[in-house]
């Protein structure tokens, strides 16, 4: 199974996903990234990384085409027609955004469906159709959390607010935008920044709220996940798993760690309910390899 590592702000996927579509072209009063770096990544291996910041900027190493689309117009069944090298070749991506309040998920999507149009010259159009979907439910009728689940101490949303204000008062003051950086290949085995959350294997710790949570379970069960939990908090977690039973609830582990559908109850104090969702296809007409820069 592919190594993935992935570093994300918890403000930034506070929002929890819906079953809403995501239209195909945004209007020109769409929030647009500042400034944004596209470079074709000459390392080794398979192993991607993201950070994602709280007012929609964010840094990808590693990225093939693919997550960069369904990332500008998810959750999506799959994407079409794309040619070989954008299934094969890889991408750096790190973008800025300066917008005085957090960004919505509809922000940083419209904000990247213009990067790919911009610098891969990406024309799409989009289908639906009915598929399995999953609901992110509490376990327990008394809602209680489990073992390696607690509430956080740390207020991650004042944390982020005055990392706005700061960076408000910088633009202020004439600052140029400068890219943030990210190291290309993360220790897993390092502890998460503050206010976000790591993933690695099976292994997923930090902090997050559920509806943060669910991007990394939907990585993981390869089906749209959707938080149904009510919990609006942060909680402090660490959940651990066989990676290789994800596809499906009856798979059998391959190693002594449990299936991804039984760790969640038990160290979480959630589960993955089987429902049904009309997602979205991306369908793509027009791509072009990005040129440097």
């Amino acid at each position: 199974m592919r190594s993935v590592t992935l570093i994300v702000v918890l403000v930034a996927l506070a929002a929890a996903s819906t079953r809403a579509q995501a239209p195909a072209s945004q209007p020109t009063t769409a929030p647009r990234f500042e400034v944004v770096s596209v470079k074709p990544n000459a390392g080794p291996g398979t192993s991607m990384s993201m950070m994602q910041r709280p007012d929609g900027g964010f840094t990808m190493i590693n990225m093939q085409v693919r997550t960069l689309i369904t990332q500008a117009y998810g959750p999506v069944a799959d994407v079409i027609g794309l040619p070989g090298w954008a299934t094969n070749n890889r991408y750096d991506v790190n973008a800025t955004a300066s917008l005085p309040r957090p960004a919505t998920q509809e922000d940083r999507r419209a904000m990247m469906q213009a990067m790919l149009a911009d610098r891969f010259k990406l024309a799409v159009h989009m289908e639906t159709r009915e598929q399995p979907a999953y609901d992110l439910v509490f376990a327990r009728s008394d809602r209680r959390l489990g073992r390696n689940a607690t509430p956080s101490a740390v207020d991650c949303e004042a944390k982020a607010a005055a990392e706005r204000a700061a960076a408000a008062a910088a633009r202020a003051a004439g600052a140029t935008p400068a890219l943030p950086t990210l190291p290309p290949r993360p220790d897993p085995n390092a502890p998460p920044p503050e206010c976000s959350f790591r993933s690695s294997g099976g292994r997923i710790s930090g902090e997050a709220s559920p509806a943060g949570l669910v991007p990394m379970l939907r990585m993981a069960v390869g089906q749209p996940v959707f938080d149904k939990t009510g919990y609006s908090g942060t909680l402090k977690f660490t959940l651990e798993f066989d990676p290789a039973t994800t596809a499906r609830p009856d798979a059998t582990p391959s190693s002594d760690a449990p299936s991804i559908f039984s760790a969640l109850p038990d160290q979480l104090g959630f589960k993955l309910e089987p429902s049904r969702t009309t997602a979205n296809v991306v369908v793509v007409e027009r791509i072009e390899q990005p040129t440097e820069n």
